[in-house]
């Protein structure tokens, strides 16, 4: 979805759409020819939309502008793509993919790759804005990274721990039992638990605000943390 909120980019078999979110309907308004499109990321500004394709050593990034629908460029990747972000300030493109990270920063026009090797899954993959490095969550700990040479890893002291989550200067730690964690520090000490089902669902956040969606029990959790953790449950 576009950050706006009225605008929604969708991938079918042999192309992107793009829809106008309306009051009681979506109208097309633009198609984009493309295949094999595994996944698609707006800026955080909504000024461009990246998405990959392709399979294998014969995988690509397009970044195009969402002003004009005009290509910016084109980023061979040369493995899978599972995953695609972008920094706060949105210079960055960050993609994970089996085995490493790769960076793409658009002071030099996407020219230049910076690859970060990554032995382990990614779980999931965010950037922090309260101190501008990118965090990726593995197995039992999570790589906090500045750059391919500046980076630390932080053990998570969280059975079964899943995957990290930073929100208005707290973090989000899921397990895979079905709850949440907030603490105020990465070491996740002192931290707060909540049970919630399934943490591998769908999160979003805003201003301070989680939701954390449980399909299995059809129940809508709304955490905020901007005035200690506050909670609230719906469910149909």
């Amino acid at each position: 979805m576009h950050p706006n909120g009225y605008s929604i980019a969708l991938a079918f078999l042999d192309r992107i759409r793009f829809y106008h979110l309306l009051l009681d309907d979506i109208k097309c308004f633009y198609e984009l020819p493309s295949k094999r499109v595994k996944t698609l990321r707006y800026s955080h500004g909504g000024q461009f939309l990246c998405y990959s394709y392709g399979k294998g050593k014969g995988t690509f990034i397009s970044v195009i502008s969402t002003i004009n629908m005009q290509e910016i460029c084109q980023l061979k990747v040369g493995s899978d793509v599972e995953q695609i972000i972008w920094s706060e300030n949105d210079y960055e493109l960050i993609c994970a993919c089996q085995g490493y990270i790769s960076k793409w920063s658009l002071v030099d026009s996407f020219a230049n790759r910076e690859d970060i090797e990554v032995s382990e899954t990614i779980n999931l993959m965010r950037f922090d804005f309260k101190t501008n490095k990118l965090l990726v969550s593995t197995k039992n700990s999570i790589l906090e990274i500045e750059n391919s040479t500046n980076f630390r890893r932080v053990p998570v002291p969280i059975p079964n721990f899943h995957f990290a989550y930073p929100l208005d200067g707290k973090y989000i730690f899921g397990d895979a039992e079905g709850y949440l964690h907030v603490a105020q520090t990465l070491e996740c000490e002192k931290a707060e638990r909540l049970a919630v089902g399934t943490s591998r669902s769908f999160l979003y956040s805003k201003s301070g605000t989680l939701i954390h969606l449980t399909p299995e029990t059809s129940e809508v959790f709304i955490i905020r943390t901007k005035a200690g953790v506050e909670t609230k449950t719906v469910k149909e």
